[in-house]
Parts: structure tokens; sequence; C-alpha cells
């Protein structure tokens, strides 16, 4: 694909003369009826076993992708593997019900965006996300040579949205689908804490800096899709064609694969009405809540629902659920007793070790002068100051561990300490509040962090001064291996996994 910076004016040239066209979502994955179609988003039995209701969350919407309003007699059927649910059941917009919606935005910090297409992009993003509410959760990524994110989903919505106005377009090499893969990464796979109605949106002129290497983008694609499909994320792709230079013929798999869309826009005014739509369509919803009756319990079970109204009948496509085991009375009985016995052999042991303590205890005399103690910053017991590794930490579980071996201001009471990653994100500064503290010159208070995910290390600096380094590389983020040098500022430290 052709990227010449000098092409901006006759990019502008040829906007003047752009028609107006919104090319509609690719809907071969719902079973169409006239311009409309019934989508089944997400299917939530995560309150089956406590005798709660079965929650399937749908989308009417026409062929250009715009929300369509359910008549009040309309009506809704649920079956599983083709036999009719006979469950009482209710049908409620999301926005009127507690059922939250999981957004990330991916988008383009390109060049070929800057002047008026950037701006729009930033104000349709910031309208979707500020329409979000409390108990729904955003993050944002952002892709140009280089790929930020925000660290995870969260309710901050304004956050999100200073995130997204702080980008600033460059695509020498951009990573459109590194971009998407660090938004998938920011959807956790279990859905205890976040549900399963989970959407992304992908802002691109669908380019990427592997775009001819045909064997490995086919391949991303693939890995992308399938992610996806695990995570239940369906993605919806914003195909910008400014001026005619748009390249969408892999990215666009992404949506119709996903059971999102491809949408194309020509000018600003059309992202601004696509995003609007994909606003819409979150906030209109429509939430089947059903009693479960007949519903088989740890089964692959095929989901379908169906919509009646006006004559016309618009089923959604089966989805394929595994439903949870209802948890028996006998595995509590079970729990109950397993731990009554493991009280029972806590309270001997601790018997035992007091016992032991009394007989052993020398008489009371002079206390002799002994090595002094400091608190461990990272458990905060009292530990000898000789000590280089606390061995109440090491006994703790963790994950990896960081070893300093030395580096310009590093006095040897530092030189060999161990500090142990016991956490998922882990601080690196100067500060005490830091899960790492080095308290040396040229180590920012807030210098750096690792984040640990699916057994990956990710190591990120945090913008400090003396920048922070792999291997003598700088770098703004990288994963970690096995037995790699890392500078934080003058200090080296080793990085090893847990043995």
């Amino acid at each position: 694909m052709i990227r010449p910076a000098i092409r901006r004016g006759v990019v502008r040239l040829a906007m003047l003369a752009a028609v107006v066209g919104l090319v509609g979502p690719a809907t071969a994955q719902e079973p169409q009826v006239g311009n409309r179609y019934l989508r089944l988003d997400a299917v939530d039995t995560s309150k089956v076993p406590e005798g709660g209701n079965l929650a399937l969350f749908t989308s009417f919407l026409d062929k250009q992708g715009k929300p369509v309003t359910v008549p009040a007699d309309a009506r809704w059927a649920v079956s599983f593997d083709g036999e009719p649910s006979t469950g009482e059941q209710a049908v409620v917009r999301r926005g009127n019900s507690d059922h939250p919606v999981h957004v990330v935005v991916v988008v383009g910090a390109l060049a070929v965006f800057d002047g008026e297409v950037f701006p729009a992009i930033q104000d349709a993003v910031a309208s979707l996300l500020s329409s979000l509410r409390q108990n729904d959760t955003s993050a944002a990524v952002g892709y140009g040579d280089v790929v930020e994110n925000t660290p995870n989903l969260s309710p901050k919505h304004d956050d999100n949205v200073d995130f997204v106005r702080k980008l600033k377009p460059d695509d020498t090499t951009p990573q459109l689908y590194e971009g998407v893969e660090t938004a998938l990464r920011l959807f956790p796979g279990p859905f205890d804490t976040y549900g399963p109605n989970r959407a992304m949106l992908v802002i691109t002129d669908g380019a990427d800096k592997d775009e001819n290497d045909v064997a490995r983008i086919k391949d991303r694609i693939s890995t992308l899709q399938n992610s996806a499909r695990d995570l239940n994320v369906r993605i919806t792709v914003v195909g910008v064609d400014y001026g005619g230079f748009g390249n969408f013929e892999t990215v666009r798999k992404l949506g119709d694969a996903t059971g999102g869309a491809f949408v194309k826009a020509n000018t600003p005014a059309d992202i601004q009405t696509l995003v609007a739509n994909f606003k819409a369509e979150l906030q209109g919803q429509y939430v089947v809540e059903l009693a479960p009756k007949g519903l088989e319990a740890n089964k692959d079970v095929g989901f379908k629902v169906e919509l009646e109204h006006g004559g016309q009948t618009y089923p959604t496509d089966t989805v394929v659920k595994t439903t949870p085991e209802v948890p028996s009375n006998l595995m509590l009985y079970l729990a109950i007793g397993g731990g009554a016995l493991l009280g029972f052999i806590l309270l001997f042991v601790i018997i035992r070790a007091i016992v032991r303590a009394i007989r052993n205890r020398e008489p009371e005399g002079p206390v002799m002068e002994g090595p002094g103690l400091r608190p461990c910053n990272q458990c905060g017991n009292q530990i000898p100051e000789e000590w280089k590794v606390c061995q109440y930490c090491e006994a703790l579980p963790h994950h990896g561990r960081l070893t300093v071996i030395g580096g310009e201001g590093v006095d040897e009471w530092l030189t060999g300490r161990v500090f142990f990653i016991k956490e998922s994100q882990s601080s690196i500064g100067a500060s005490d509040n830091n899960h790492v503290v080095l308290k040396v010159p040229g180590v920012s208070q807030r210098h750096a962090g690792i984040q640990v995910q699916d057994g990956r290390f990710e190591l990120a600096d945090f913008g400090s001064s003396n920048g922070t380094y792999i291997e003598g590389n700088r770098i703004s983020k990288q994963f970690l291996k096995h037995g790699e040098e890392l500078m934080f500022g003058p200090v080296k430290m080793e990085f090893k996994l847990k043995k």
C-alpha cells in the first residue's frame, strides 16, 4: 500500500469530491429478513448455578447497523438445542437493566488522518466513552509506530477519553494488528469479574507494517479471530477510506468472523455517524432474561432467539455455549467436613509448637547484642539487616524475582538484594510506595512496572527521566525472558522466573 507523506494535499482535494456513503455491516452470520436482522451477542449463564436467570444479549438492527426499536406487542422466543424454552421470561433494554457492557476502542493514530479527520475520530470516540454507565467498563488502545494503551478495563471512562485526546498521528510503520492483539489482552478470560457482553471498536485505514507478507497477515488474522471468539469479543471495524487510500481486504475479516461488522467511512461526518451507530447499538441491546427450565448442566448447548412482530420472524444464528455445572449439597458437606478437619489439624500443630517453644526456652538473662533489624519493604516483617534475600517473602507465592547486580551509585548494602514479583502488577521506583524500592540517584519516583498475565511478564517504562533498558536496549514496553539484564536508570538487575 502506498503511504507517502506528500499525498495529504491530494487527499484533501479528493475529499471535496468524495461521495458520502455508508457501507452497512456484513450480516452473513445472521439471517436477514427484509432490511433487518436479529443478532445474538452474548449468553450469560453465570447466575444459573445459584438459581438465577439466564441472560441473552440481542441486537435488532437495520442493514446500516442502527438499532431498531422493538414494539411492546412483539414476541420473543428462546430455544435450547432446537427445543423451545418453557421458563418464564422478561425482555428489557440493557440500559434499563443492571447488565454491563465492556468496551475497548482501538484508534489508529495515523499520519494519513492528520488534519480534520483525526479530531473527528477523537470527538466520536469521546462521545462513545462518555455515554457508558458506571457499571460498564472501558479501555483504549492507540497505535502508530508504537502501541499505547490504558492499563485495564475500568469504569473511569473520562480517563480513557483523556488518553484518546492525547494521541498524536504518526505511522511510519503502523502496527494495526499489534494494537488489536493488545486490546484483546485487556479482556480477561474468565467472566467472573467481567461478564460476557464484550465489544471492540477498531478505527483504521487498514494498513499494517506487515501487510506485504501475505502468509504472516493471514496467520495473524486467524489467531486474532480465534482469540476474539474464545473471549466472546465481537469486533466492529470502521474502515476510514480517506481519499480512497484505504486497504480493508484483510482487516474486515475481524468483523465478519467475530459477530461484529465492517463499515466504511469516506468523510469525517461518516466517522461520527458510524461511531454513533455503534454507541446506539450498545445502548439499544435487548436482554432476554428467563428461568433456565429444561436447561441441562455441564453441556454444550445451542442457544437461539427469535423475534416475531409485524407478521415477520427474525431468528438469530445458534450460539453454542457450555453450561455451568450446578453444585450439589454433597460437595458442600464435603467442604464443611474438610474445613473442620483442617481446623483440628492446625490447632494440633499450633499447640505442639507452643509446647516445644516452652520446653526449649532458655533461662532469662541479659540480652546479647545481635544483628540490627529492619522492616522488609515487601512483606513488612522485621529481618536482620544483613539479609539480602527475605526468607519470609521467599516462602510466599511469587512469580519471579529481580536481583540487584550493580550499577553506578548502588551501594554495597543494596547490591545482591532480591525483590520478589508477587503481584500481577508491580511498580518499580525510588518512592516507598513502589513494590520494588530503589533509592538510588537517577531512578525516578515511579520509574517502571511489570505486568504478569498468562505466565508472561511485560516490562513498561512509566516515562522515567533516565530510561528503562533490557540487555542494553532502551524500551518503552517489552516482554521479559529468564536471565535478562535490566537497567532502571543506573541500577542493574537480573530477572529470573520462579525456580
